[in-house]
């Protein structure tokens, strides 16, 4: 008897890491949450080009301004990434989990 697993592993969250909060603009702090000493905090700023971004389930994130940037960006399932006529910048991996969307 064989048998098959299959893990998935999401990548793990690590302090300065940011993640949405709720839906909204890019630009918008409230969106987001970033993580200091292992707990999620009320982010003081959106993130940038040195920042790991997830963005949660059922989210819908949307680059509403030219020069935002990140380093990984984390789509996971049911997260929405609309950049529209906009760009963003990735200096590092994206990973997209089932079911999310780029519009």
């Amino acid at each position: 008897m064989c048998s098959v697993f299959l893990l998935l592993r999401l990548a793990a969250q690590t302090d300065g890491d940011y993640r949405s909060l709720r839906s909204g603009n890019w630009s918008d702090p409230a969106v987001w949450q970033r993580r200091a000493n292992g707990v999620w905090a009320a982010a003081s700023v959106a993130p940038g080009s040195a920042d790991n971004v997830f963005i949660q389930q059922a989210h819908r994130v949307t680059v509403d301004q030219a020069g935002f940037a990140c380093k990984d960006l984390h789509l996971h399932t049911g997260a929405t990434l609309a950049i529209g006529q906009q760009k963003l910048d990735l200096h590092g991996k994206l990973r997209a989990y089932t079911g999310t969307a780029v519009t």
